[in-house]
């Protein structure tokens, strides 16, 4: 069975568990780099959710200001699908990189609101039985709402 992760929902949930700031930039309330983790449930679509209904886990990312509506991002951790009944538990790890584009945004003290996201990168994923192991590309489109510690993103 030929399975891909390039398709699949995800329900992410990012809390900021750290934050740091960058002095140089006296005229912005925001910070310009800041740290953050997400639990994260994903559904998987197509072939990959004939052997999975379900996975689970949790990142770890940053998020660097560029311009007052662009960020860099980078975003890694592991995922555990729950196999079906029979099946084989796989564990994904994701090394991702990319940008988010805050729209609606005035300045770059701004921290809350509407976000686009887009990122790219590496995607290692290991079967806990008989040892296999597969990389691919994987690709994460989301759209989201922030509030000032707290992200909630499909």
């Amino acid at each position: 069975m030929r399975s891909t992760l390039a398709y699949f929902a995800s329900l992410g949930l990012l809390i900021a568990l750290c934050t740091y700031s960058d002095a140089a930039r006296a005229d912005d309330a925001a910070p310009k780099a800041s740290l953050g983790g997400e639990a994260v449930l994903e559904v998987p679509l197509g072939n990959f959710s004939a052997a999975t209904p379900l996975g689970l886990g949790a990142l770890g990312g940053f998020h660097y200001r560029v311009i007052p509506k662009l960020d860099i991002t980078g975003r890694t951790g592991l995922l555990v699908f729950i196999p079906k009944s029979g099946g084989v538990t796989l564990v994904d790890w994701p090394v991702l990189g990319g940008v988010a584009f805050r729209p609606l945004a005035e300045s770059a003290a701004t921290t809350d609101g509407f976000d686009v996201s887009a990122e790219l990168g590496p995607n290692f994923l290991f079967a806990t039985q008989g040892g296999g192991s597969r990389t691919s590309v994987a690709t994460r489109v989301t759209a989201g709402y922030s509030w000032p510690s707290i992200t909630v993103r499909g």
